[in-house]
């Protein structure tokens, strides 16, 4: 049910391939900045970025009013076995990926 955009982010940022500042570092690309560009707090990793940045919870936040589900709990593969482990239907489960999906895409799109 998620753009296909999105499933490739969320496999990207499940698998730690995304280009953060931690990984510029990590093959030496010099950069002036390392922090995170979203909350300004701690040096921009995966695991930052997508779990423990202000902005990020913020979101996730107001998506779970928004959709009435609660399923955020640690990284993004906590989150998707979660949402496995649920009792709902697969249409539920789907819409709930997606939107989790969507909220991961834009966190690295409002990043970039």
């Amino acid at each position: 049910m998620a753009l296909p955009r999105h499933r490739f982010l969320v496999w990207l940022a499940v698998h730690a391939r995304l280009l953060t500042q931690e990984m510029k570092m990590r093959l030496h690309i010099q950069d002036d900045e390392n922090d995170c560009c979203l909350c300004d707090e701690q040096v921009e990793t995966n695991s930052h970025l997508f779990e423990h940045c202000r902005w990020t919870k913020k979101l996730w936040l107001e998506i779970q009013k928004w959709t009435g589900v609660s399923v955020y709990a640690g990284g993004i593969q906590q989150v998707l076995k979660n949402i496995k482990k649920k009792h709902w239907r697969k249409f539920q489960k789907e819409v709930i990926a997606a939107c989790y999906g969507a909220m991961l895409y834009h966190t690295w799109h409002a990043r970039n």
